[in-house]
């Protein structure tokens, strides 16, 4: 398992000059919610993905750390067993109502464009506070889910930007929410339906 010190050294090393834009820390496993938010800290002005994806030792308090992130864009926390799908809810809510454009004067956080809680239990209220709260979605990642068809074709509604979908074993991802998904999702690209 890799040890978090080689991401702190790399956080303490941007506090002087950020110019990291993407970082992918998974399968990291001694990662844990403080060291997430050091890196949070120092490169947050910059840090546009953020791969946490089987970081097992995080938590839902990591999500108030990314939630302060201005430039922070797509983030993957799937396979964190010890996070929940209300926490990623409460992620959407502490990114403000609706996201802005970065030309934004009253929110200059980046709109949040991809997001993966594969693993989590992404359910029926989930995908109904990110179609709300994150219109501007490209990428949705909620393996895995417990969302019930219905709920998935009211979300993609809403979430017209999707070009990458990932359902991967999620038992009611039917042929009613694929067809949904054309509908809305004309751009669509790659779907993980296995």
């Amino acid at each position: 398992a890799r040890s978090a010190e080689p991401a702190l050294a790399l956080a303490a090393a941007q506090t002087r000059a950020p110019t990291l834009t993407c970082l992918d820390l998974g399968s990291c496993l001694a990662l844990d919610d403080d060291a997430v938010s050091a890196v949070v800290a120092a490169c947050g002005a910059t840090l546009k993905r953020l791969g946490l994806r089987d970081c097992r030792k995080l938590t839902d308090a990591c999500f108030s750390s990314l939630a302060a992130s201005r430039a922070l864009e797509d983030v993957d926390v799937g396979g964190n067993f010890n996070m929940t799908i209300r926490g990623a809810e409460r992620f959407l809510e502490q990114r403000g109502a609706l996201k802005r454009t970065r030309d934004d004067d009253d929110d200059p956080k980046a709109a949040l464009s991809g997001l993966s809680v594969a693993g989590l239990g992404c359910d029926d209220a989930f995908l109904a506070a990110a179609s709300a709260r994150a219109p501007g979605l490209t990428v949705l990642g909620c393996g895995y889910g417990r969302f019930s068809s219905s709920a998935f074709r009211a979300a993609v509604a809403g979430l017209a930007r999707l070009v990458d979908v990932r359902v991967q074993w999620t038992a009611t991802f039917d042929d009613a929410a694929l067809a949904a998904l054309g509908e809305a999702c004309g751009g669509v690209r790659c779907v993980d339906a296995l």
